[in-house]
C-alpha cells in the first residue's frame, strides 16, 4: 500500500495521550523536557503512526514512531515541518545513547555537544539496569535553504 503521510497540529494533551500508549522502554527515549510551541501527530491513511513537537527557536522534541520501519520517512516530515515553524537557521535535538546518535549522524545531523551520563537529564522512565548510563548528545542539522 502506498504511504499517505500527513501531519496535523494538535493540542498538548492530545499529543501526550499518544505518548502514553508507548511502552516504558520506547517512551524513555522520547525527550519531553523541551516545552514545545507546537505539537504534531503524523498520520498514514488516517491512522496515527507517530508524532513530534517543535519550538520557534529550532528545537525538535518528542519524536516517536508507532510503526516499525517508518523512522526515516517521519524524520523527513519532522525536518520539513520544524523548518516551517522555526526562525532559526539550524534545527536542534537532544538524544541519548550511541544508537540514536549514530542514527541521526547518518542522516546529516552534527554533534554540537556531548554530556556524560547525568541523572538530571535522564527520562523518568529510564531503566539504568537495562539501558545503562549512555552519553547525551545535542545535535543540529544544516541551515535553511
Amino acid at each position: 500500500m502506498k504511504r499517505d503521510i500527513k501531519t496535523l497540529e494538535v493540542y498538548t494533551d492530545y499529543f501526550h495521550s499518544y505518548l502514553d500508549t508507548l511502552d516504558n522502554y520506547k517512551r524513555s527515549f522520547v525527550d519531553e523536557r523541551v516545552k514545545a510551541d507546537k505539537y504534531y501527530l503524523i498520520y498514514n491513511h488516517g491512522l496515527v503512526v507517530g508524532g513530534f513537537a517543535t519550538k520557534a527557536n529550532g528545537w525538535v522534541s518528542g519524536f516517536f514512531t508507532l510503526v516499525k520501519g517508518y523512522s526515516d520517512i517521519f524524520l523527513d516530515t519532522v525536518i520539513k515541518q520544524a523548518r516551517i515553524d522555526s526562525d532559526a537557521h539550524f534545527l536542534h535535538l537532544l538524544c541519548c545513547g550511541e544508537d540514536l546518535k549514530t542514527y541521526y549522524s547518518e542522516r546529516g545531523w552534527s554533534i554540537d555537544s556531548v554530556t556524560a551520563w547525568d541523572e538530571k537529564l535522564k527520562h523518568k522512565l529510564w531503566n539504568e539496569d537495562i539501558q545503562g548510563q549512555p552519553n547525551f548528545y545535542t545535535m543540529s542539522i544544516g541551515e535553511k535553504s
